[in-house]
């Protein structure tokens, strides 16, 4: 398999892509979690390790020198020492560059988007996988997953919840838009089966995966209408209709 890189938000799916790929490749698992925006919300087990995360505004992005506690998380999940006399970004892109070179790793990124990183650095070859954003707002936030995150924030059915999330989404959405030219590329769970073939023989790692699962249920009329309006613009360019 030529991709080394994927870029994904919670509730897409993720968790069973990672373990179809693990069958062949050596994952590295969202190193950049520790990479969060301020003002962000925290999960509990992040703020249980929260001196391993840095914050970033959205405008300085990855332009600043990581601290001591992102170098530890960082290296803890990818084996990766970064350089303390270089940025976050110089490091990055260090780090993505001998990605490509193993043949049997890759790895999942799922903070990075936010900060437009790949567009910014013309990054090619990247993947995004993407899944309809009600569908995957709507299993991010089941009880067993990440509930705790949306819960201060009203709830599932809160708009405050339903920004946090699409932020997320259209930031994955986004960047795959302005990096195509540079060569990256688009899986949507609904049509996986279709859209992995850019995978190769690795394709075969995901036989039998089901991705006809839906959430529709979940949101008032009015929160419904509202989440339509924060995403529909995004949406409508890379699927054909909503009801899938």
């Amino acid at each position: 398999m030529d991709n080394k890189i994927f870029v994904s938000v919670g509730g897409s799916g993720t968790t069973y892509f990672v373990s179809c790929l693990q069958k062949k490749y050596a994952v590295d698992v969202k190193p950049d979690t520790y990479l969060v925006l301020k003002n962000e919300p925290i999960s509990e087990k992040k703020l249980e390790n929260r001196l391993k995360y840095q914050r970033l505004s959205r405008d300085e992005g990855c332009d600043v020198m990581p601290t001591l506690q992102l170098i530890d998380g960082f290296a803890s999940r990818t084996g990766f020492i970064f350089d303390r006399c270089k940025t976050i970004k110089e490091n990055l892109l260090s780090y993505i560059e001998l990605i490509k070179t193993y043949e049997k790793k890759i790895v999942l990124f799922n903070s990075l988007a936010k900060f437009g990183f790949f567009s910014k650095n013309k990054i090619n070859d990247v993947v995004y996988l993407v899944r309809h954003p009600l569908c995957s707002y709507l299993s991010f936030t089941k009880i067993h997953r990440h509930f705790r995150l949306v819960e201060p924030l009203g709830g599932i059915d809160s708009k405050k919840s339903i920004k946090y999330y699409l932020n997320m989404w259209r930031s994955i959405v986004s960047e795959y838009l302005s990096t195509k030219e540079y060569g990256a590329n688009i899986i949507c769970y609904e049509f996986f089966h279709d859209d992995a073939y850019i995978l190769g023989d690795a394709k075969k790692l995901f036989n039998g995966w089901d991705t006809t699962k839906r959430n529709w249920e979940g949101l008032s009329r009015d929160n419904l209408k509202f989440f339509k309006s924060l995403v529909y613009d995004l949406y409508n360019k890379v699927y054909d209709e909503w009801n899938i």
